[in-house]
């Protein structure tokens, strides 16, 4: 079972293939989620994949992306996880409520 470790609102940016080739570039399904915003929910696996991370986020229709467990960087408002196969970097969105709604 994997432990949630936050929960915010925020951007992919971009997906990038770590090994990419030319035939795997036209295949990257990954590129169509560069974009795509929804609630991001960053966890840290507590058995299969010990202290890794992965990241799920879904919009309102529930589509959604779920990546590969591997290595997160936080820097200021990107966040960074680096898999087997792809490096993803997502951005934080802050949502501020204003007084009245």
């Amino acid at each position: 079972m994997a432990e949630l470790i936050k929960k915010q609102y925020g951007r992919v940016v971009s997906v990038e293939l770590r090994n990419p080739s030319e035939i795997c570039q036209e295949r990257n399904w990954r590129k169509e989620f560069e974009g795509f915003c929804g609630v991001m929910h960053i966890y840290q696996s507590q058995h299969k994949s010990p202290g890794k991370h992965y990241i799920v986020i879904y919009d309102i229709a529930k589509n959604y992306l779920k990546t590969g467990t591997g290595d997160l960087v936080e820097c200021k408002n990107r966040i960074t996880l680096t898999t087997k196969n792809s490096i993803y970097t997502f951005e934080r969105i802050n949502i501020e409520r204003k007084a009245g709604n």
